[in-house]
């Protein structure tokens, strides 16, 4: 199983390559994302727009 792992990883990291701008904005819009969703809970409940 980690031998596929790599195998996949490997091929993976040499197609995205190929397509540099395509995956940096992929990569900061997850990392945004994740960011994102970690504050909404945060924001509502501190102004309480749920109830």
């Amino acid at each position: 199983m980690k031998n596929n792992t790599k195998k996949t990883l490997k091929l993976y990291w040499h197609e995205a390559k190929k397509h540099k701008i395509t995956g940096l904005i992929l990569l900061f819009s997850s990392i945004l994302t994740a960011i994102v969703e970690a504050f909404i809970p945060f924001y509502f409940y501190k102004f309480n727009y749920l109830s």
